[in-house]
């Protein structure tokens, strides 16, 4: 049996202090329509962010852009995922449609339809969900009937429309009426009614739980969330399937990622899941330069990400606060075979090539500045990739992004890079017997080495990439040559 102590005390608790939940930003996105412009308070921030509290987290959330109140309905269709971790993991996946919640819970003991309100008065109770909260129910074990224990691969739709207080649809009825189709022959089944309340219309294909013993989901990519179909009601009362021409803006967060979003299919569909780790990369290169130019002898360290806001600060010690370069350089390993859109966000210049192509080119003293350009990539394929970026005063800002058809815009992280080796051309190859200054580069082993001290006479015991054990250390090493 369900344990409805557990769900009572643990679960609810969350949508109770929702604007806390979802952050300051997210309080002002619930007040009204989630439209496409709400919520963003710099150009790199997505819409609706991952916000987690005491008890969990929305994890990937997508929220329709259009304007919630011509619609007067909508219909959602989802697939129950396999989850990895099945018999551990605690989770929902559902959506919110004027302040009334509906979806797939996930207890250890399986799959369960559930629904709750906003604190605005349900009414009216599906007969086989007898597990409750405050304002809503779980429909789980023998209680559900054919709401629980859905297994994975199985299909249900749910349907909100404006309805009276009879439960007949009227597209200028006064409450909402929730539906659910669990695809068995049975049809529609009235689950609740609740007053509007919020405007808002939006799915939240992962929440779960972290504290308290509660463990978070793994989902199979193979078997993963499926948002297969989608449709709204018009101000005419005409159901007509959501597309393209219905944006959906999306957000995600590790481990989770959305997969195969077909947005130009009518209706659109998408999916959801639990990528293994992404990419074996390390990184970029970069050389911070003391001057505009990229001239000079560079600090050099590997960045796993291109991802910095230093503010009025510097990026490292030896390196100015205001008027420096820095050119990261390697290789960009794109996971699709598609248009990939790259973009950066930069104050102040910033150029970037890939695979040759100068694709973004605004080297100019510049506030935050989102630039974009597109290019098509293989997948598992690597592409040469340099971006150059120079601070000339005040705040500093480099980030690295990309996008496609199949993923949400993200900076590209640090497994889908591969830092590129130092030139070696020029640098002499070590020897013992001589006499090195600090700073002075050679090459040893493969790699090219800077001396860190001065040394008087290399000694013949203390090569660079294989010294003896009571060798002092005077080389670092700055990477396998390119």
């Amino acid at each position: 049996m369900l344990n409805r102590s557990a769900f009572s005390t643990h679960t609810r608790p969350l949508r109770a202090s929702r604007a806390a939940r979802l952050g300051a930003c997210a309080s002002l996105l619930l007040l009204g329509a989630l439209g496409a412009s709400a919520c963003v308070s710099g150009a790199d921030e997505e819409l609706l962010g991952v916000a987690a509290l005491k008890w969990g987290s929305y994890d990937l959330t997508s929220s329709y852009t259009g304007t919630v109140g011509d619609t007067r309905g909508w219909i959602i269709e989802w697939e129950v995922p396999e989850l990895l971790n099945e018999s551990t993991a605690w989770m929902a996946v559902g959506q919110w449609y004027y302040g009334l919640e509906s979806g797939i819970y996930h207890t250890p003991e399986g799959w369960f339809v559930y629904y709750f309100g906003d604190d605005n008065g349900l009414a009216g109770n599906h007969p086989n969900c007898g597990t409750t909260w405050s304002s809503g129910s779980t429909c789980g074990g023998t209680l559900g009937g054919n709401l629980g224990y859905l297994q994975p691969g199985q299909q249900l739709v749910f349907k909100y429309e404006r309805c009276t207080p009879a439960h007949v649809a009227d597209v200028n009825g006064s409450v909402i009426c929730l539906y659910v189709d669990m695809k068995d022959g049975t049809g529609w089944q009235f689950l609740a009614e609740d007053a509007p309340g919020t405007v808002e219309m939006y799915t939240h294909d992962v929440e779960h739980w972290a504290d308290d013993g509660y463990v978070t989901p793994q989902i199979s990519c193979e078997d993963p969330i499926k948002m297969l179909r989608q449709e709204r009601k018009t101000a005419a009362g005409v159901w007509e399937p959501m597309s393209s021409a219905s944006t959906w803006a999306f957000n995600q967060a590790a481990p989770y990622a959305y997969q195969n979003r077909n947005l130009t299919a009518s209706p659109s569909t998408w999916e959801a899941c639990t990528p293994p780790p992404d990419g074996s990369g390390n990184g970029l290169r970069g050389e911070y330069f003391s001057n505009t130019s990229l001239s000079g002898t560079p600090l050099v360290r590997t960045d796993p990400a291109v991802n910095f806001d230093w503010g009025s600060g510097s990026p490292a010690g030896s390196i100015p606060a205001d008027d420096f370069s820095v050119r990261w350089t390697g290789e960009v390993e794109p996971r699709y075979s598609e248009t990939y859109t790259f973009s950066t966000l930069s104050d102040d210049g910033v150029r970037l090539w890939v695979n040759g192509a100068l694709l973004i080119d605004n080297w100019t003293p510049h506030s935050p500045t989102l630039d974009s350009a597109t290019i098509s990539l293989a997948a598992g394929q690597r592409y040469d990739l340099k971006l150059e970026y120079f601070e000339s005063s005040v705040d500093a800002v480099s980030k690295l992004y990309w996008s496609s058809p199949s993923q949400v815009r993200e900076v590209i992280p640090k497994g889908r890079l591969h830092a590129a080796g130092p030139s070696c051309s020029g640098a002499p190859a070590w020897a013992s017997a001589q006499v090195y200054s600090p700073g002075t580069q050679v090459t040893e082993g493969g790699h090219l080495w800077t001396a860190t001290q001065q040394i008087w006479w290399s000694n013949p015991a203390c090569p660079p990439s294989a010294p003896a054990s009571w060798c002092p250390a005077e080389w670092a090493d700055l990477g396998a040559c390119n």
